[in-house]
């Protein structure tokens, strides 16, 4: 039965891998928070109150702001942009990275392969943090207006996120096709007449995959501890849409008044976020590792 053997790879995964399976279990309800968060929230999460700054309490799990808005409500909503920001940055980047990295690989020496990896090298000179604080600084919290165009700030931190993490997948991606370009498979390919996009997509990409599935991950908790870094110096996502980032903004000027869940709730929720995506991330790297796969069957 497929139920049966679905039950079974799970008991094999938690008895090897219980951190891993922790991590994709908290990755998986954090989606279902994002996803669900809006329907499930118990306040409307923009709505002033006359409760202003109560602590957590039967009617407000998470206590208030200050503005007497539920943390708890805020906190549920939070959770779509903030993930929509790491995933739509992280899968932009992968796409457009994997893409230049096993092009620059097959073409290697050429022309394409040189402006690929110096335009990679140029990206990569800049901290990453530095580089989206710089730009989401200058740009400021303004809607850009590009002609007919109009460019929210949500927009501008994806763009520019993607951006900064095109060079690890487009070095993974690169490394993995040179490697694959000395099998005999690839020459058997070229003397049956596959073209450049079978050899590609259908040859060079599925051998490159497990190693760019993990970065992807570590990638994704990386992003979420950049959009909350730029949300709370008050360049990402603007008030009144809330992020995790953002929601540790509003808790500055009351750290040391002894509103402490205005600062301890939405940073908990972005460190076990990061936390579980490193998790799911080392688990991918394990089991898609042959060497440790095979350890652990052992």
């Amino acid at each position: 039965m497929p139920s049966r053997r679905i039950g079974i790879l799970l008991l094999r995964a938690w008895r090897r891998q219980r951190l891993s399976v922790v991590g994709a279990l908290i990755v998986g309800a954090l989606g279902l928070v994002a996803l669900l968060g809006p329907s499930l929230a118990p306040h409307d999460p923009s709505a002033l109150g006359p409760d202003v700054l109560a602590g957590p309490s039967f009617s407000h799990f998470m206590g208030t702001d200050q503005f007497g808005r539920d943390v708890f409500s805020r906190w549920l909503g939070a959770a779509r942009p903030s993930l929509i920001v790491a995933l739509s940055s992280v899968g932009g980047a992968a796409i457009l990275g994997t893409f230049m990295g096993l092009l620059a690989g097959y073409k290697n020496g050429s022309l394409i392969d040189v402006v690929a990896m110096r335009t990679v090298d140029a990206i990569i000179s800049v901290p990453l943090i530095v580089a989206v604080i710089a730009i989401a600084g200058t740009i400021g919290s303004r809607t850009l207006e590009l002609g007919p165009l109009r460019v929210s700030p949500l927009v501008v931190l994806i763009l520019v996120l993607t951006v900064t993490f095109i060079p690890a997948f487009a070095r993974i991606a690169r490394a993995g096709a040179l490697a694959e370009m000395q099998e005999d498979y690839v020459s058997a390919a070229k003397v049956l007449g596959a073209d450049n996009r079978r050899l590609l997509f259908e040859h060079l990409l599925p051998n490159v995959l497990p190693p760019l599935l993990i970065q992807g991950s570590f990638s994704i908790a990386l992003a979420i501890g950049v959009e909350a870094t730029v949300s709370f110096l008050g360049f990402g996502i603007q008030p009144p849409d809330a992020s995790w980032g953002n929601l540790l903004t509003g808790s500055r000027d009351y750290i040391l008044a002894g509103k402490w869940w205005l600062l301890a709730f939405p940073a908990a929720v972005i460190v076990l976020a990061v936390f579980a995506f490193n998790l799911l991330g080392d688990g991918l790297r394990d089991w898609l590792d042959p060497r440790q796969r095979a350890r652990q069957l052992l």
